[in-house]
């Protein structure tokens, strides 16, 4: 069964592909100037994201990490409770319990 979704538009229209639980689900975006790479994937019944920077034909920034945690955009360490939100350099709002989190670097 499908959990995740993947929509595409380009120049010859609209594509769409599916991910399960088992195989997740990656997208690629590429210009001629890198690649940003998002990876879908389930983590003890919580659906998760990583998103991260690649080469692109030797361009690029090679597998620097943009994003890591949580889909819903809640604090991977409260998990969408709202509790321990983690404080440091390079911060956003979480998006449950409004606390402060470290973005991945």
């Amino acid at each position: 069964m499908a959990r995740f979704l993947g929509t595409i538009q380009g120049q010859r229209g609209e594509a769409s592909r599916l991910g399960s639980k088992a195989s997740g689900l990656r997208v690629d975006a590429s210009s001629w100037q890198g690649r940003i790479s998002v990876f879908l994937y389930e983590r003890n019944g919580v659906d998760m994201a990583l998103v991260r920077f690649e080469m692109h034909h030797g361009k690029g920034t090679d597998r620097k990490i943009i994003y890591e945690g949580p889909v819903s955009g809640a604090c991977a360490e409260c998990r969408g409770t709202g509790v321990v939100p983690i404080i440091g350099a390079g911060v956003a709002r979480c998006a449950v319990c409004s606390g402060k989190r470290s973005i991945a670097s």
